[in-house]
């Protein structure tokens, strides 16, 4: 997948999704090299097209392909869904799963963190934990919103049930968002609120949650306390983005345990059964037990 004057990789099948993790392979040595990205494949591809021409990127990877572009080949290992699956962690995978095959490896760590290649849009910054810092994860840009300033109903007026962002909203991607409770809170009690991520477009997301609420079945009710309470008062709950991740901001999954501790700080009641980064919702039962 070579091609032009100068060596330079494409995809022309997979370009454009999102949560890939990729090998590159030189035919004649047999050695990988593998790596993911979190972005449009084929803006990572352009990165490392960049590196290979520019010649100040020394590593032995880049130098054996402007030497001998022939002897490589790309090819895509594995096609993410960003909201169930960590990328590293795929990555880390594949990278030791060859080396168990027999194979050497370009990778200069066991993956999951970046290698020879440019790094990632977005890098995960150890300050992060710093509360002090949160509050402006990117500077000059948005931070974090306690409750989202836009809230799209559950219920039109006409009275269809289905989140509905506007045109603007619901191309929003990369995103922590919230779907609030307004039946419950007060102007000086918080409202109870659901945290969740999605690297997807928003009307995505937020259209698989109006599906859940919509055909919510018995079991649902038992174990998703939010799609039964979604399912009886249709009317009191929205849905709205509390941040759009930028460049150098830390992962989706890090963003969302901030919020949800943040909210938890605030004293505020949540549907969400874990501390962030997994999704999930509580059963009754156990919200009663951890209430009381």
């Amino acid at each position: 997948m070579l091609r032009g004057k100068s060596p330079r990789f494409y995809d022309r099948v997979n370009g454009k999704h999102a949560g890939v993790v990729y090998v590159f392979w030189n035919t004649h040595t047999n050695e990988r090299y593998t790596g993911k990205t979190e972005t449009a494949f084929r803006g990572r591809l352009y990165s490392h097209n960049s590196c290979i021409k520019n010649e100040i990127y020394d590593a032995d990877f880049y130098k054996e392909v402007r030497a001998n572009p022939s002897h490589f080949r790309l090819g895509v290992l594995e096609l993410l869904d960003l909201d169930a699956q960590d990328s590293s962690e795929r990555e880390v995978f594949h990278v030791a799963n060859l080396k168990r095959l027999g194979f050497r490896v370009y990778n200069c760590n066991k993956g999951g963190g970046g290698g020879y290649a440019i790094q990632e849009k977005r890098v995960f910054d150890p300050k992060f934990e710093s509360p002090s810092k949160l509050h402006n994860l990117s500077p000059g840009r948005d931070r974090m919103k306690t409750t989202p300033q836009k809230l799209y109903p559950f219920q039109s007026p006409g009275g269809t049930k289905g989140f509905k962002p506007t045109p603007r909203g619901k191309k929003k991607r990369r995103v922590v968002y919230a779907i609030v409770d307004e039946g419950r809170g007060t102007d000086s009690l918080p409202r109870t609120k659901y945290y969740g991520r999605t690297a997807r477009k928003l009307i995505e997301r937020s259209t698989e949650h109006s599906s859940r609420a919509r055909s919510v079945t018995p079991e649902d009710k038992e174990e998703k306390e939010l799609y039964k309470e979604m399912d009886s008062r249709p009317e009191d709950f929205s849905i709205g983005i509390l941040y759009e991740q930028h460049t150098h901001d830390p992962p989706l999954r890090d963003l969302e345990a901030y919020a949800q501790r943040k909210a938890r700080e605030r004293g505020e009641k949540l549907y969400n059964s874990d501390r962030g980064g997994g999704g999930g919702t509580v059963h009754p039962s156990k919200r009663r037990r951890r209430e009381t």
